[in-house]
């Protein structure tokens, strides 16, 4: 018997999307692309400086 094997958009489609935010570090200003949380918020650490700061979802 054969199985059906699932597509990668199928796969895709089942996991819940994050979106991408670019987001201002308070500290040393450089713009990083984040991934923020559906709904919450979501701390993060600059790769510039290391500061952590939180990033919203609106």
């Amino acid at each position: 018997m054969e199985k059906k094997r699932k597509t990668t958009a199928e796969l895709n489609s089942n996991v819940p999307r994050q979106q991408m935010k670019e987001v201002e570090c308070p500290t040393c200003t450089v713009h990083l692309q984040v991934e923020i949380p559906a709904n919450g918020s979501k701390t993060i650490e600059c790769s510039v400086c290391q500061h952590p700061f939180l990033v919203r979802d609106y």
